[in-house]
């Protein structure tokens, strides 16, 4: 089985290993590419920042968004498919939320009295 995810560093070694492939000038030059795939609006591949072998999951995980400015070393890109389902289980509600009962407003922290009041004013 081949890994779902392939890392930014071998690609960069790629470039430097295979006479066939184009010299890259720098390493800010596959930055940019890899900043200018993953931030397209229907992106084949994600960036995250790692991948955690022990428990399968991606660190900073980004699909369709700018990734960061610095690029991680440990940085990987992730098919499109598999980001998508990891990004829709992550953001999928844990439980159902319960329907209020009568009419009264809800409570910060489940406490009466807990909603603090913060005002933020503009001084000149």
């Amino acid at each position: 089985m081949t890994d779902p995810h392939l890392l930014v560093s071998e690609i960069a070694d790629w470039f430097a290993a295979h006479v066939y492939l184009p010299k890259l000038r720098d390493h800010v030059v596959l930055d940019n590419s890899i900043r200018d795939a993953v931030a397209k609006l229907d992106p084949q591949f994600g960036y995250a920042d790692a991948f955690d072998q022990a428990s399968g999951t991606y660190e900073n995980l980004v699909w369709a968004k700018n990734p960061p400015a610095l690029l991680a070393e440990t940085a990987a890109f992730a098919r499109a498919a598999d980001v998508k389902e990891l990004l829709s289980r992550r953001n999928a509600p844990s439980s159902p939320v319960p329907a209020s009962s009568g009419d009264s407003a809800p409570v910060p922290n489940g406490e009466p009295g807990a909603a603090k009041w913060r005002c933020y004013t503009d001084r000149a």
